[in-house]
C-alpha cells in the first residue's frame, strides 16, 4: 500500500487555500507546529534554522517564534548557543532577541570555552595527620601478634 507524501499533500493545500477556508485555524496551527517541532529537533544547527526561516520567510517565522512557549524558547536558544554564559538566567525576551540575532548572523553561537580541566589550580593536599591504616603502630602489633600463632 502506499504512503501519503505529506510534503505534496502540503503544497496542494497552499495551491488551493479556498478549498480550505473552513479549517483556516486548522492549518495555522499545524503549520506552527511542525516549525516548532523542527526546531526542537536533537540534530537542530545554526544552519538548520537559518534555512527553516528562509524557507517560511521572516515575517511568517517572527510570527511563530513570538508565540513560543519560554520553555521551548529557552531550549531553542540553548540548543543553538550551548556555551553562552548569560542563556542560564536569560528573560524569554533576551532569549527571543538572541535567537534573532543568531538568525539573522549579526550574532554567531557562542564557542566552547578554550579552559580545560588541567588549567585550574591543583587541588590543596589534605592536612597532614598521622597516617592510618596499615603504618599504625596499632596494626603492627596486630601483625606480631599473627606471627606468634
Amino acid at each position: 500500500m502506499p504512503e501519503l507524501d505529506g510534503f505534496a499533500t502540503l503544497r496542494e493545500i497552499g495551491d488551493h487555500p479556498d478549498e480550505f477556508r473552513a479549517i483556516d485555524a486548522i492549518i495555522a496551527k499545524a503549520a506552527r507546529e511542525l516549525i516548532v517541532k523542527r526546531l526542537k529537533h536533537k540534530s537542530l544547527t545554526v544552519q538548520d534554522a537559518r534555512a527553516v526561516r528562509g524557507a517560511v520567510g521572516n515575517e511568517a517565522f517572527d510570527l511563530i517564534t513570538d508565540d513560543l512557549s519560554a520553555a521551548n524558547l529557552k531550549s531553542i536558544v540553548t540548543k543553538l548557543d550551548k556555551h553562552h554564559a548569560a542563556t542560564k538566567g536569560s528573560t524569554p525576551q533576551w532569549q527571543r532577541q538572541h535567537l534573532r540575532a543568531l538568525l539573522e548572523g549579526t550574532v554567531e553561537p557562542t564557542p566552547k570555552s578554550s579552559r580545560s580541566k588541567k588549567a585550574s589550580p591543583p587541588a590543596k593536599p589534605p592536612a597532614t595527620s598521622p597516617p592510618i591504616g596499615f603504618k599504625t603502630e596499632a596494626m603492627s602489633v596486630f601483625r606480631e601478634s599473627l606471627k606468634r600463632k
